[in-house]
């Protein structure tokens, strides 16, 4: 709860400046001093005040090391105040904190027992949200490391409330959830990751789709919920690929065939996944970065795999 006013040699001299002190001292603000005073009192009133809310925790984003290579570039973007105050009103409702050293009951946390959907690094939530509307038999579990994409994230479910409960998000690097936070998963989704653009053999320990990755991924894969005979509901809608993948960066195309063609995954090309390799997935909405791509000239790729043991 918040901190009363704290004490002072300066007393509100009139009814008004006690009013706003006693606002000041439970608003939730970020922690500052506040000076409250009237044009009829000469003398202020200094009150303290905190927030009520802190932003996600970052227990699930490792610091770069020679052992771990960022797949994302550092952002610092700056939260708005709409986003400072989904992240205070709306976090406790639609995110996860991992606990430490265990992971997720995704059972527990949704409410259900149903497929799990990742959707890896969802930006400022437009494939969240179009996840959770075409898949809303599914749980849609939503990764990202950018605080404001957090908070732009939940203003969008926040106005698509009705058709958005069967999302959660938390804060985490993609290979540190895998590792931590998930036992298992249905099917993951990577929009636009960071290109890396470049010819060097070192952008390929960058990148997210690299070895320890699809190995990562596999192995959550492996204990899905549901067998392959069960994919297909009553109303014929199917899951996702294992892994479907967006970009408009032609060298993240071939690097993606190489690093999954060594690892004997496969590139679907037909429909049975619902996300055909050749055209863009009739879920997959269109992004600001696939807007950016479109103004220069650049053209989109789909691409969706599957490891060897769901073929």
């Amino acid at each position: 709860p918040p901190r009363p006013v704290a004490p002072s040699r300066l007393e509100p001299r009139c009814e008004a400046c006690a009013r706003r002190a006693m606002r000041a001292a439970t608003a939730p603000r970020p922690r500052r001093w506040w000076v409250v005073w009237s044009l009829g009192c000469a003398a202020p009133t200094i009150a303290w005040t905190t927030t009520t809310h802190a932003p996600p925790t970052a227990s699930l984003v490792p610091r770069e090391s020679a052992e771990f290579k960022r797949s994302y570039l550092r952002r610092r973007g700056q939260r708005t105040k709409a986003q400072k105050r989904a992240l205070r009103e709306l976090w406790p409702r639609f995110g996860v904190e991992v606990p430490a050293g265990r992971a997720l009951d995704v059972d527990a946390l949704f409410g259900r027992r149903a497929p799990v959907i990742l959707d890896v690094g969802h930006g400022t939530g437009e494939s969240v949200v179009a996840l959770a509307t075409a898949f809303g038999h599914c749980n849609v579990l939503g990764c990202e490391v950018h605080v404001p994409g957090i908070g732009a994230t939940l203003l969008r479910l926040e106005a698509s409330e009705a058709s958005c409960a069967n999302v959660r998000l938390v804060r985490a690097d993609a290979f540190a959830l895998l590792e931590h936070g998930l036992d298992a998963i249905d099917a993951c989704f990577c929009g636009f990751p960071d290109p890396w653009p470049g010819t060097s053999p070192a952008l390929g320990d960058r990148r997210l789709v690299r070895p320890a990755f699809l190995e990562l991924l596999e192995d959550r894969l492996r204990r899905r919920r549901r067998p392959r005979a069960d994919l297909l509901l009553a109303d014929d809608v199917a899951l996702p690929a294992p892994l479907t993948l967006a970009t408009d960066d032609a060298a993240y195309v071939d690097h993606a065939r190489r690093v999954v063609g060594a690892a004997g995954w496969t590139e679907v090309f037909d429909d049975r996944w619902g996300a055909p390799s050749t055209v863009r997935p009739p879920w997959r909405p269109v992004s600001k970065y696939e807007r950016r791509a479109r103004d220069a000239g650049r053209p989109i790729f789909d691409l969706a795999f599957a490891p060897p043991a769901l073929r």
